[in-house]
């Protein structure tokens, strides 16, 4: 994989421009030439592929040096080639990676989500976790996981712990910060921020809009057709030197059953 990162350094100074960067580089990475971005801004570019044998941490430091020959104060980062961010897994199902999503009531106060591998609290302060209300898409709780003592960090899992009435009726969507959730590997890779608002989001249930509709089953009918009489004609076989016939006439009733039921229907809205 490559990585490609820049560096921006800022001259204060009028008349003054970065003319170039000390560094202190892993072996490989490349360098491209200062560029002016206005305002006083200076850009060099890295990039680097790292190979195996650079496996673990790899150190990078940087010093803008001006047109006068003066120095900046170092800045350092360290790179973890081979180790992945321990990055938080999106919401999809109930009783899944996060917990809740869908429908709960307004008095509901731990939440909780999980992450690809282990997580530590972050080793800084500034990362935080935002609920925000989807109507009005402001936060309307925020957490610095950094150290207030609400969030909490137990194997691969983060809680979070809220002191807010929800308003019933309302969608919320939950964010998070870079570095939220640090890796146990070394100084501790960061997990991505969240900045899709569909993440991981929860409804608030509405008394007031749930509703119960309740009708009679009505219990099966039957009746008696009785059709009018039939005649039907036989011959008697003794008389018939005389061609004479006789008619004998037969009732046929015929009985129908007719069955009629009412479902009963019942409309609520539920959790």
């Amino acid at each position: 994989v490559t990585l490609t990162e820049r560096v921006i350094a800022q001259s204060f100074c009028s008349g003054t421009t970065i003319s170039n960067y000390v560094t202190s580089s892993p072996i490989g990475m490349q360098h491209s030439t200062v560029v002016s971005q206005g305002g006083g801004l200076y850009v060099m570019t890295l990039s680097w592929t790292p190979t195996d044998n650079q496996y673990g941490p790899q150190g990078f430091c940087a010093g803008a040096v001006d047109s006068n020959n003066l120095q900046s104060d170092a800045w350092c980062i360290t790179y973890l080639v081979g180790f992945d961010s321990p990055n938080l897994i999106r919401a999809t199902v109930v009783q899944g990676t996060a917990s809740p999503i869908g429908t709960i009531f307004s008095n509901h106060s731990i939440f909780s989500i999980q992450a690809t591998r282990d997580v530590h609290r972050p080793t800084r302060n500034g990362t935080y976790i935002k609920f925000m209300d989807a109507t009005t898409n402001t936060s309307v709780q925020i957490f610095d996981a950094g150290w207030q003592s609400n969030i909490l960090y137990t194997g691969t899992t983060i809680i979070i712990i809220t002191n807010y009435a929800w308003i019933p009726g309302r969608s919320y969507y939950v964010l998070f910060d870079s570095g939220v959730a640090s890796g146990v590997e070394f100084c501790g890779p960061e997990s991505a921020p969240i900045t899709d608002s569909t993440f991981w989001t929860f409804n608030i249930w509405d008394p007031g809009v749930s509703s119960t509709t309740t009708t009679t089953t009505t219990p099966p009918t039957t009746g008696t057709v009785t059709t009018r009489p039939l005649s039907t004609t036989t011959v008697n076989t003794l008389l018939t030197t005389t061609g004479l016939h006789v008619t004998s006439t037969t009732t046929v009733t015929i009985t129908t059953t007719t069955e009629s039921t009412t479902t009963s229907t019942t409309t609520s809205s539920n959790i």
